[in-house]
């Protein structure tokens, strides 16, 4: 990705805000590439916050909808303070799912608690399968 040049208009802050007490503070559309483009140096590329609805909401009907990637740390980082950090759902497939090419796919650590923790009501709680190396 690039990152946005040729904007100078001697005030340092912000490139574009928007506020609406009824609707929407920006809104930005296209038909090819992106809709509302962000960069920022050393700060949050988007910062978005609301008292009692989401604060950042992405739609797709034919492809992903939020999509965090990264070089060289996380993609995506959830944080709950007091409710899970993460939180996967879905009708037809699996709640949340994780790849990867030489590590673990889903990995989980606990400071008091189980690391990895499943309920069912009417299957298995935990389902293992897969090539173990030397029978463990």
């Amino acid at each position: 990705m690039s990152t946005v040049t040729g904007v100078d208009d001697g005030v340092a802050g912000f490139g574009v805000k928007g506020g609406s007490t009824g609707g929407n503070g920006v809104v930005g559309g296209s038909y090819f590439g992106s809709g509302v483009w962000a960069s920022s140096a050393s700060g949050d590329g988007v910062r978005s916050y609301s008292q009692t609805g989401v604060g950042v909401h992405g739609y797709s009907s034919n492809w992903i909808a939020i999509l965090g990637e990264s070089t060289n740390y996380i993609g995506i980082l959830g944080i709950g303070k007091s409710g899970p950090g993460v939180l996967g759902e879905s009708n037809t497939s699996s709640g949340i799912g994780g790849y990867s090419n030489t590590g673990f796919g889903v990995q989980g650590y606990s400071y008091a608690g189980a690391g990895i923790y499943g309920y069912s009501n009417s299957d298995y709680a935990a389902f293992l399968d897969g090539k173990s190396e030397n029978n463990r």
